[in-house]
């Protein structure tokens, strides 16, 4: 399973405003071109700010895009060229150089962070604060202005999808279509809303019973995104963000700075098997959370219902395509979870999700003189990447009469007990990749 903590990611903070330079902490502005300062000390908080402290000069406040890790250096030299802040020092393991450039009190800044670990960051410039001058404002003062309305879920979505479908095309894979099902939606909406970062919710599920409950009845996979904007002082201007920006760079450090996620978050993005996507798209002055739901729409279902403890699947694989095994995986029972559990405890805060407990397999009814291997009555032995597992299963008999075509109806009543039970359809096709066609979780069948 994918996780952004893109915290991006199975699964990829953000906050803003004006910094307001107080008294103590001047603000360094020389009017030279070119200044040469040796003898300086550096403060490095690790985001992105370094402080510059040279003798006879006011602090030099400066960022750094990648930062600079946390550390402090003496014996620093600062050069100054044209509003260029270059700084030099040496280490025991050689000399090290950066440059930099000067923050300003209209410089908010933002950290995007994607699952499973916050390896991406990146600090950036609002322009925000910078659209109108006051010369603009007193040249325009006599007119009247009407604020653009800010763009609705549907221009977001489709600004997404072209963006996920570039990346897409760009390393000659199909586009994804634009689902109607709202999943991701509502995990965007309840992290915003609760003030946390993780695959689960705050109904204590993951993102593929979410999909179920909300009628998704192909396999799903989910990047998370979101950015925090904060601001290193009390008296802060208020964040703005620009949305069409915001998934721009989230889809950006998915692809292409996702090595802290070994890469995940690309790897869904670009999943051959993929055929749509749904969107989650929530955000206020301080947070924007972007999140993508993948879809394998491959079997076209006509029936998914659970009849007591049958489970009735009717549809049509594509040509090339074959029923390649039916598992079922094990999930805690459902509970209310805090945005404290959801941010700071396990398994909730790990950045990543799984597809629960392996439990049992569904397989295909052997012929009369022939039988599974069984550890005990009702339970086979599989050999699986954990080594041999001895685990409940039941048989099944395809009665469909058209090509390629599923329907089955097994008794899952094995699986009808305490907890979550979500069943995985996989798929072969003709170059034997197993591709998951289907996630469905019992309890929450219609």
């Amino acid at each position: 399973m994918i996780s952004l903590l893109f915290i991006n990611q199975s699964a990829l903070i953000h906050s803003g405003g004006t910094i307001q330079p107080n008294s103590e902490t001047p603000v360094a502005t020389p009017n030279e071109n070119h200044l040469v300062l040796t003898g300086c000390t550096t403060d490095s908080d690790g985001s992105g700010m370094t402080d510059v402290f040279c003798p006879n000069h006011d602090v030099f406040h400066l960022s750094r895009d990648p930062p600079i890790k946390e550390s402090k250096w003496t014996g620093v030299q600062l050069t100054v060229d044209n509003g260029q802040y270059t700084i030099q020092y040496t280490t025991p393991l050689g000399t090290n150089q950066y440059t930099l450039v000067a923050y300003s009190a209209s410089t908010p800044l933002q950290k995007i962070f994607n699952s499973p670990s916050n390896a991406i960051l990146q600090i950036s410039k609002s322009l925000e604060s910078e659209k109108q001058t006051v010369g603009n404002i007193f040249e325009q003062a006599t007119q009247t202005f009407k604020a653009k309305p800010p763009p609705t879920k549907a221009e977001l979505y489709q600004y997404a999808l072209q963006v996920v479908n570039k990346d897409r095309k760009s390393h000659g894979l199909n586009p994804v279509v634009l689902s109607d099902i709202s999943s991701a939606q509502n995990h965007a909406n309840d992290m915003l809303n609760a003030g946390y970062f993780s695959h689960w919710n705050t109904d204590g599920v993951k993102p593929y019973v979410t999909y179920t409950k909300l009628d998704g009845k192909g396999n799903v996979d989910e990047n998370i995104s979101v950015t925090i904007s904060y601001c290193l002082v009390s008296s802060c201007m208020p964040n703005s963000f620009d949305p069409f920006k915001q998934i721009n760079d989230s889809e950006y450090n998915m692809m292409y700075k996702d090595a802290g996620s070994y890469w995940g978050h690309r790897d869904n993005i670009l999943n051959p098997y993929h055929t749509d996507v749904n969107f989650g798209i929530a955000y206020s002055d301080k947070r924007f959370y972007f999140v993508e739901h993948f879809e394998s729409n491959i079997v076209k279902w006509q029936t998914i219902k659970l009849d007591g403890n049958q489970l009735h699947l009717v549809g049509q694989m594509p040509s090339g395509y074959s029923l390649y095994q039916i598992d079922v995986f094990a999930d805690p029972n459902p509970k209310s979870l805090t945005n404290s559990d959801l941010n700071g405890a396990s398994p909730y805060d790990f950045g990543y999700y799984d597809q629960g407990d392996f439990v049992g397999i569904m397989l295909p009814q052997p012929a009369s003189d022939s039988h599974y291997p069984e550890c005990s009555q009702g339970k086979a032995i599989l050999q699986t990447t954990k080594g041999k597992q001895c685990v409940d299963y039941v048989t099944y008999s395809n009665i469909s009469t058209i090509p390629n075509g599923i329907d089955i109806l097994p008794d899952v009543s094995k699986w009808m007990g305490s907890g979550l039970h979500t069943v995985y359809v996989t798929l072969k096709n003709q170059n034997d990749d197993l591709v998951d066609a289907s996630s469905m979780t019992l309890e929450y069948l219609k």
